[in-house]
């Protein structure tokens, strides 16, 4: 990227605010300058990233940003008592039925002589871990670098792509930070979260992040949860659940100590698997409690 002058500089503070917003942070002032108002800028600048060193792939410019509708995701309905049925493996309390390795529960509602003794029988939620694909946004974007497409041909650094593919993700029944389960207290979920991340029938390209063993692992972020269902990566030797593995995390959502002033509100479920836990996250394994 060339050097501003001082008085590009000085140009660049007589931009208002919304013009300033207009433009990614990433495409960096110089760029704002050029974008918004080539009048005020004295040379050409020019910002294309081709001598820096990435690590990762460069984001193109959203040209009509924050444009999209806001998606609002709808609650999910508990699976009906009719699928529950048909499953081998039957939740429960009873010894080797929290996961596919064998593990049992520690509290389970109902249970006597525990704090769940009094409590309901849980509402139920198959959350298949599948392999989907994602638009992130509909807008033009401009490119930042060169790269080369799906057909393999070369695009130069500075072109208008008239949008985006899709992105591959894995995500809770195959979609994208788009589940919301609505809880309350004193009423528990139980959610038999299954992997069948091996399966990818739409032949999608996985891209090169996300957990190489197609493994998950679900934490409940900031809920007061039994260490078999809070999803902590040490719980099991190999960080996770692998395709074909299954866990039944059980939120008795219980305040911690049963104090009222320790409830809260507003969690969220996201992948904890060993060593790959952004990445998975950014993959889509995320959802909303």
């Amino acid at each position: 990227m060339t050097k501003m002058t001082e008085t590009e500089g000085q140009d660049q503070a007589t931009l208002g605010r919304r013009d300033m917003l207009k433009v990614s942070a990433a495409a960096g002032a110089a760029t704002a300058i050029t974008a918004v108002a080539p009048s005020k800028a004295r040379a050409q600048v020019v910002c294309t990233g081709l001598n820096a060193n990435e690590k990762y792939p460069v984001s193109p410019l959203i040209l009509r940003p924050f444009t999209d509708p806001l998606p609002i995701p709808s609650t999910l309905r508990p699976t009906s008592a009719a699928t529950v049925a048909t499953w081998a493996n039957q939740p429960g309390p009873g010894i080797g039925q929290q996961d596919s390795s064998g593990g049992t529960h520690q509290v389970f509602p109902g249970q006597a002589g525990t704090l769940a003794a009094g409590m309901p029988a849980p509402d139920i939620y198959w959350m298949q871990m599948r392999v989907n694909s994602h638009a992130y946004t509909s807008s033009p974007v401009r490119t930042l670098v060169p790269f080369r497409n799906l057909a393999g041909r070369r695009v130069a650094a500075g072109t208008v792509v008239p949008s985006l593919p899709r992105t591959t993700i894995y995500g809770f029944n195959g979609t994208f930070y788009s589940t919301l389960i609505n809880a309350e207290y004193g009423k528990p979920k139980l959610l038999r979260f299954e992997n069948f991340l091996d399966q990818n029938p739409q032949n999608l390209d996985r891209g090169d992040y996300g957990s190489p063993e197609f493994g998950f692992l679900t934490h409940l972020h900031n809920g007061h949860t039994a260490a078999e269902s809070d999803g902590n990566p040490h719980h099991r030797a190999i960080g996770g659940y692998l395709p074909g593995e299954w866990f039944d995390a059980c939120y008795l959502n219980y305040p911690a100590g049963g104090n009222d002033s320790e409830k809260m509100s507003s969690l969220w479920f996201h992948d904890h698997f060993e060593g790959h836990t952004g990445a998975n996250v950014y993959k889509g394994m995320a959802g909303l409690y």
